[in-house]
């Protein structure tokens, strides 16, 4: 098939480019700046704006299917407006392009924090409400955007499937995310202390394969968790130890220091107009990660079976490894 991507350059893009060209399709992706998740790879690069409509219509022309990957991602709110306007008005500027263009489906990455999460011993799935108004600025962003393209794909103005993966890891982390920058300071013994709390983890490679199914599976207008497994900080640790051969660190940070450094590290990070990591938000996720987010829904109806999490530490370990060397 012909294909159109967003987002292409970034993690989980780089895995999804990999997967759709294994398996022969034409891939057109737009970029910006950074590219060197790309390098190697047989495909059309054009560069644009998510938010210029001529530049989504280049990249649109004559294609079958859009993934939708492009967002911006705040664990500090939206000072600036960047996240309100790319992950929802870019979503919209990619529903009118499709329509544009005839486009047969569009696959729109969403999150697991376009929901909100119900308490620790009920089962989260795809019935939970989305993330409403009281919710911090990515989550709420991220809800509104989901809330948009289900319902044009239910209203049958266009075919539409979203995927909400949970914490994505995994080999060809280049630039790198949140989570390949967190393992590879944890590896590399630049983590003295560890917050409490954890994540549920699914590895870009899955959520690959789920996406490229997704082309031709799946019900129009219906959101898709692409879960793993969930793990503490301090047990990615100590399964970290088995795989790399020096030790790990594992003291765990009292909540109260960390609860004390978040502003000042926030702070820090502003002045050096730097992304902050340390956040009031950031540690609210962890220490809130859901213990049973079910990927049953997608199992179901794209296969999607996610590998043991051990497996992908392995394996994002050697890539890490590899590409340093």
């Amino acid at each position: 098939m012909q294909i159109a991507i967003t987002g292409a350059t970034g993690h989980l893009g780089a895995a999804l480019v990999r997967v759709l060209a294994a398996d022969g399709h034409q891939i057109r992706v737009q970029v910006r700046e950074d590219t060197r998740a790309l390098r190697g790879l047989d495909l059309q690069t054009v560069r644009g704006d998510l938010l210029r409509a001529t530049d989504l219509d280049q990249l649109m022309r004559n294609a079958e299917v859009v993934f939708h990957l492009a967002a911006r991602i705040s664990l500090d709110g939206d000072h600036r407006g960047e996240v309100f306007r790319t992950n929802v008005l870019g979503t919209r500027e990619v529903m009118a392009a499709c329509k544009r263009a005839g486009v047969r489906r569009l696959i729109h990455f969403g999150s697991v924090h376009a929901f909100q999460a119900p308490s620790a011993d009920q089962v989260f799935d795809e019935s939970c409400p989305l993330a409403g108004p009281d919710a911090y600025a990515y989550e709420r962003s991220k809800g509104l955007a989901l809330g948009e393209v289900l319902e044009m794909g239910r209203s049958g103005q266009l075919e539409t499937i979203a995927l909400c993966p949970t914490a994505v890891i995994g080999p060809w982390d280049v630039k790198p995310s949140r989570q390949g920058g967190m393992l590879h300071d944890l590896w590399r013994g630049r983590l003295p202390f560890l917050p409490r709390g954890g994540f549920n983890w699914v590895d870009s490679r899955d959520v690959g394969r789920a996406a490229a199914a997704a082309m031709t599976a799946g019900t129009s207008g219906e959101a898709y968790l692409l879960s793993g497994q969930y793990a503490t900080v301090e047990e990615l640790a100590l399964m970290s130890r088995e795989i790399i051969d020096h030790p790990i660190p594992v003291r765990i940070m009292p909540d109260a220091v960390l609860n004390a450094i978040a502003p000042l590290a926030t702070w820090w990070s502003r002045w050096r107009q730097t992304e902050p990591v340390i956040t009031r938000e950031a540690l609210d996720h962890l220490r809130n990660g859901h213990p049973r987010i079910s990927h049953q829904r997608a199992s179901a109806d794209l296969g999607f079976y996610p590998r043991p999490l051990e497996k992908t530490l392995l394996d994002t370990w050697q890539w890490f490894s590899q590409s340093s060397s």
